[in-house]
């Protein structure tokens, strides 16, 4: 019995969470994994003495014990659910996998060199742009993923500027609107985030550009076709076959290949050339100062 200001008080025992010592049979080691048969019970303390006391009265219990019971028929060890897990603590050797990085870029010089094939598309587009730009028309761009990235690029080279100073030219991503974009997918489908826009923000005379890599994204088909239906040149930027993208729009430019990575690379190209004959056309017109 100790005594605290004169009065007796008995010898207190702490526990964490109401967590009771459990006897364990064996502590998990650092160089396998705990399963489903162990569960940590970390940072648990025994306290000894009086309440305030030093860390010296505090007992630390070892950090894993095993649980004594467990379902075994509904458990699995986490290596074989997550092998990855087994690169840092198993023994056994592991295949690597390098990246070629020389391959990558000839395959990229392939698809790129392709293009050339595109040109007379590429112009035709670029000519339509221009044609509702000058007439007071809107060039709209739209995609999932990257594509959304380098929707919101293209029309800000357009608004904005590509390679010299001019006027802003009328460009809209509808990739950009996250009230708009989930409010639409909440109450209706995600298939019509952008068809819904077009239907409000599209005329007859304006351009719309639909970019998916694979060409079978469904709300860039419902897009092409609701800007469609509103009058607008449509525009699908692809890969691949084409996919429906490229059966739906009134002209495609569609990248050969089926790699993502060089599809998008060349979209990116794409896109940046369709803005450089614009921007030249544009400033073609415009009166000297």
């Amino acid at each position: 019995m100790e005594a605290m200001d004169g009065v007796a008080q008995p010898p207190v025992e702490l526990t964490i969470d109401g967590v009771e010592r459990v006897q364990g049979q064996q502590p998990a080691t650092h160089d396998r994994l705990i399963g489903d048969d162990q569960q940590a019970i970390a940072g648990r303390v025994q306290g000894r003495g009086r309440f305030g006391g030093s860390r010296e009265d505090f007992e630390v219990i070892e950090a894993f014990d095993r649980v004594t019971s467990v379902d075994v028929e509904h458990s699995v060890t986490i290596e074989e659910n997550y092998p990855v897990a087994n690169l840092k603590h198993s023994r056994a050797p592991v295949e690597r996998l390098f990246v070629d990085f020389q391959q990558a870029i000839e395959d990229h010089h392939v698809v790129m060199t392709a293009l050339a094939a595109l040109v007379p598309e590429i112009e035709l587009v670029a000519a339509r742009m221009t044609e509702s730009l000058r007439a007071g028309g809107t060039v709209f761009w739209f995609g999932n993923g990257g594509s959304a990235s380098q929707s919101q690029h293209f029309a800000t080279e357009l608004v904005g500027r590509y390679l010299v100073d001019r006027r802003g030219l009328a460009s809209m991503a509808l990739t950009t609107d996250g009230a708009l974009l989930t409010a639409v997918a909440n109450d209706g489908a995600f298939d019509d985030v952008f068809a819904r826009q077009l239907e409000s923000l599209c005329r007859p005379g304006d351009v719309a550009v639909g970019l998916s890599t694979s060409g079978m994204s469904a709300n860039v088909i419902r897009g092409i076709e609701a800007a469609h239906d509103r009058g607008a040149f449509t525009v699908g930027i692809t890969g691949a076959d084409g996919g429906k993208v490229a059966h739906v729009a009134d002209a495609a430019l569609v990248v050969p290949s089926t790699a993502t990575p060089r599809i998008q690379e060349a979209h990116l190209f794409l896109g940046h050339e369709l803005c450089h004959l614009v921007e030249r056309a544009m400033v073609d017109e415009e009166p000297d100062v």
